[in-house]
């Protein structure tokens, strides 16, 4: 599991990440007080705007991630991920498809 720092300051950001095979460029927007969630690798969407829960995997699907591994919001008490909380309670993490396989068993 890769932590990945973001800004804590910026409502609306993207940024690209490197996974194992591919370069991947992830949006975050704040829209009423709900971060969504855009991905794109190769100039193909992947997701588009999905609402970002807490202490779940993004992607979801396993065709997803096993080309693309998948990512998670650590929050505490479970609370939904927002901007003004990235890198202390709110931590967005990718994982491998093995390290995928391991958080759904266990």
């Amino acid at each position: 599991m890769r932590y990945i720092e973001i800004s804590n300051e910026l409502p609306n950001q993207s940024f690209t990440f490197k996974t194992e095979s591919e370069t991947v460029e992830i949006e975050l927007r704040t829209v009423d007080n709900i971060t969504l969630m855009s991905m794109k690798a190769n100039g193909n969407n992947i997701v588009s705007s999905i609402k970002v829960a807490p202490n779940v995997l993004l992607l979801g699907y396993k065709h997803l991630q096993e080309q693309y591994g998948d990512f998670i919001f650590t929050t505490v008490d479970n609370e939904y991920p927002y901007y003004t909380k990235f890198n202390n309670a709110n931590k967005l993490y990718w994982l491998t498809y093995e390290e995928v396989k391991q958080y759904k068993n266990g």
